[in-house]
């Protein structure tokens, strides 16, 4: 058969309860494919054949994949690698003068393309230069003698490849901030430093901090226990927008001689700011002053007798 499928690789994400994994490339052998499982972390794990997983097909033909058997399955986070790999041989013998068995060559030569195939996925994995690079520069590195415990680096005339040594820039760092470098947050770096509380061994008071952490006056007003409604108040400009806040009707000293009662005539003063005909008490409480009873006295109405 021809090889259609040009991939020789197939993932699959983990859920903790599948264990069978399809694959449509074509295998010779149940040898033929490599399984792996990686986990959250990147940590990439080989698993053995028949000992963690099995490779099975309809009929034992493996020209259109199979599947895999996992023993155990991936978890939610872990992906499945299967990746073909198959021995790089040629075992078939053809005699001269025989016939050739069509099935057979045609299996060879698929077996050449997997091979091809394989080695340009490994390729895509690979850190290559442009073609366009200049042929002129060596790609190449050190021996392993050489580059042993050293680092690669590029050349920054040729860009060529490179190893190198550490050169320690001879900052010491005591054991004290080696232990604070490697906190991960604020709480950990005060406990580093032994402060349980910074503002409270400051001297701040509970209350305060919860002062101190509000993001905008309105939140801290409310922190105060202020209600919403004197929040409206606190924020008018002068007494008219604090009158107009409340609902309440505004009197202005000019307005004073307008006001009469128009039974009695009777007008607010506009400089002592009193009523003609009432007392005024030092507790600011107000009655009629009569030296006689009204003829005909009404219902919730008040005077004060001053013959009496």
């Amino acid at each position: 058969m021809t090889m259609s499928i040009e991939s020789n690789r197939k993932e699959y994400s983990g859920d903790g309860s599948t264990t069978t994994f399809p694959f449509t490339f074509k295998i010779w052998d149940t040898g033929d494919i490599e399984v792996y499982v990686v986990d959250a972390l990147g940590v990439q794990t080989p698993k053995v054949e028949g000992t963690d997983y099995d490779v099975t097909t309809v009929n034992n033909d493996w020209s259109a994949g199979g599947n895999v058997e996992m023993a155990a399955a991936p978890a939610s986070g872990e992906r499945l690698v299967l990746l073909r790999a198959i021995q790089q041989t040629q075992e078939s013998d053809y005699l001269a003068g025989d016939t050739l068995p069509s099935e057979q060559f045609e299996s060879d030569l698929d077996k050449v393309v997997a091979m091809v195939q394989e080695l340009e996925e490994k390729i895509d994995r690979a850190i290559t230069v442009p073609a366009s690079d200049l042929e002129i520069i060596s790609r190449e590195i050190e021996t392993a003698e050489v580059r042993k415990g050293k680092y690669l680096y590029f050349d920054a005339a040729t860009g060529k490849p490179m190893v190198t040594t550490f050169t320690d820039p001879g900052i010491t760092i005591s054991a004290f901030w080696t232990a604070l470098l490697d906190d991960i947050d604020l709480t950990a770096w005060v406990a580093s430093i032994g402060i349980v509380n910074l503002l409270t061994a400051l001297g701040i008071t509970a209350f305060i901090q919860t002062l101190l952490d509000d993001a905008s006056a309105s939140v801290a007003l409310t922190t105060l226990g202020i209600s919403t409604f004197i929040k409206t108040l606190l924020d008018d400009a002068d007494a008219a927008a604090a009158r107009a806040t409340l609902g309440a009707f505004g009197i202005s000293t000019d307005d004073l001689d307008d006001i009469a009662d128009g039974t009695n005539n009777v007008k607010l003063n506009k400089t002592t700011q009193t009523i003609a005909g009432l007392k005024t008490f030092d507790d600011g409480f107000v009655v009629d002053n009569r030296t006689d009873d009204p003829g005909s006295p009404v219902t919730g109405q008040m005077w004060f007798r001053t013959n009496v």
